[in-house]
Order: structure tokens, then C-alpha cells, then sequence
């Protein structure tokens, strides 16, 4: 399933053009993992890292841009650093797989230490089978990451971490054959601190439903088809701007995959979205 974090919206393109040269080093990666654990197919991980990252035009600003008169800096430019821990688990039981990514990370800026922010990110699935024939996944999902300032200028100055939250139950029951039948339910939800008008705020619900062939060898050709219902937390609908408050969008979804020798494989889709605002009509 596609990423269904960023919706797409008109955006305001300037005209002058900005550069911006980003150097960045990594500090150090470390993992502890157990001899025994790994013996039995149990991990459990911790994972330390963290980086340096060197912007000499963070907020991309125009090149002709004073930045004491935008930024109250003298300069543009700035080093973040950040440093992560985290935890990984992967633990199978039976016929069920539990897999469990935490990672706590903190960002700190040199010169504009107002962005300075910590994100608490996981990710959590259950990889279920109640029968030989009927499995599927339970997952969850966040991410919280810094607006790219590209996309708000005006508001340079401001601290704006965006908030992605995802959660999913896949079923895939195997039919006869080689057949399989697909099902699914997703939500996705995107706050920020500040809002955009230009990437609003949503909450969207997915449904799908599709058809697996797998054959003997492990290649297999799929079709999912996705009926999507998304709702816009921070506009509501002007005829003047166009702006609705929510959308509807249908995707019909090929995937395939291709053992071509050994290790090696071949993965592919390929998709057709339409969109439909519920005010305006308007869509594609």
C-alpha cells in the first residue's frame, strides 16, 4: 500500500530561486543483539546512533534574501545535531510474528535552538495467522518530523512539527490453488502544530479489497482496489478558493513480483488514482 501521509494539493510555487548546501556526517551506530536470542530467531535490539547535519540555507530562502531582515540572523546557515536510541524486538510465537520498532530522537540546532524538538516514533505489527489459510497483519505507525520550510516561507521563523499517524489491519485468505482473496482497513491521520493551507491537516480512511495469484515457484501478480474518504481538520469549503473540506479518491492497484534467480527479485506496481472533491466536483 502506498504512502498515505501526503495528499496532494496545489501548492504556491516563488519566483526567485534559492541554494541551500547540506553536509551531513554520521556521528556513530552501535547494536546490541543477543547471541543466544538470535540462536532461537528472538531478537531483541538496542540501537544507538545520532549525525551532524551542516545547511547553509535552512530556511530556503531566496538568495537575495537579508536574512537579519527576515531571520534577525546575520546568516542562514545552521548545524543540527541529533542523537537516537531505540529499541527493536522481533519475537515470533507459534504461528503469530510480534515486531516492535521504538526510537526516541533528539534534534538540536546551533543558532535557531527555537526549532529545537524530540520525537517519540514506533512502529508495531502483529503478524497474525488464525488458520494455515486466513493470515493477515495488525500494524501501527508514527512519525513526527519538521515541516520542510519550503513549504511555509512566510513562517520560517516558527517552529512546525508535523505529527503521521497510521494504523492498519490486512487480511489475505488463501481461497484454493494459488488464489488469494485481499482485504484491508487503514487510517491516517496528519496534524501540525501549525496549520497549513497549502498541506491542511487530515484524517482519511482507507478500504481496499483484491485478488493474489501466487504460483509454486513464489511469483505472484495481484489487483487491490482502494476507496479512500478524507476529511481536511483546518479548512472548510470556499467557492471563491476552491479549498474544500474533504475528498473522496478510488485507486485501482497492480502489483507483481518476479523471482528472477537465487536471491533476487523483481517488484513492481502500477496504479490509476481519481479524485473527487465533494463540493466543487472537481478531480483527477
Amino acid at each position: 500500500m502506498r504512502s498515505l501521509n501526503s495528499p496532494r494539493h496545489l501548492r504556491t510555487r516563488g519566483r526567485h530561486s534559492s541554494m541551500s548546501l547540506v553536509f551531513c556526517v554520521v556521528l556513530f551506530l552501535s547494536t546490541v543483539e543477543g547471541r543466544a536470542a538470535e540462536e532461537r530467531q528472538d531478537v531483541l535490539d538496542v540501537v544507538t546512533g545520532g549525525g551532524i547535519v551542516y545547511d547553509s540555507n535552512l530556511f530556503k530562502l531566496p538568495s537575495s534574501a537579508n536574512p537579519q531582515a527576515t531571520l534577525g540572523r546575520s546568516t542562514k546557515s545552521d548545524t543540527l545535531t541529533t542523537a537516537y536510541v531505540g529499541l527493536r524486538v522481533n519475537k515470533p510465537y507459534a504461528q503469530q510474528l510480534f515486531q516492535l520498532d521504538v526510537t526516541e530522537t533528539i534534534y538540536r540546532y546551533h543558532t535557531f535552538s527555537h526549532l529545537d524538538f524530540e520525537a517519540f516514533d514506533y512502529r508495531g505489527a502483529w503478524l497474525w495467522h488464525l488458520t494455515p489459510r486466513l493470515s493477515g497483519t495488525l500494524s501501527a505507525e508514527r512519525t513526527k518530523t519538521l515541516v520542510p520550510f519550503e513549504d511555509y516561507r512566510l513562517l520560517s521563523q516558527q517552529r512546525n512539527v508535523r505529527d503521521n499517524q497510521n494504523q492498519t489491519l490486512l487480511v489475505d485468505w488463501w481461497a484454493f490453488g494459488g488464489w488469494h482473496l485481499l482485504g484491508g482497513l487503514a487510517n491516517v491521520e496528519q496534524k501540525s502544530e501549525s496549520p497549513l493551507l497549502a498541506e491542511a491537516d487530515f484524517s482519511l480512511v482507507d478500504r481496499q479489497a483484491g485478488v493474489r495469484y501466487e504460483s509454486a515457484a513464489g511469483n505472484s501478480v495481484a489487483f487491490v482496489q482502494h476507496f479512500r474518504r478524507g476529511d481536511y481538520a483546518n479548512k472548510t469549503a470556499d467557492p471563491v478558493t476552491f479549498n474544500d473540506s474533504g475528498f473522496n479518491e478510488n485507486e485501482s492497484e497492480f502489483r507483481w513480483k518476479w523471482r528472477i534467480a537465487g536471491h533476487s527479485t523483481f517488484d513492481g506496481r502500477a496504479g490509476w488514482v481519481s479524485r473527487n472533491h465533494e463540493n466543487f466536483g472537481f478531480g483527477g
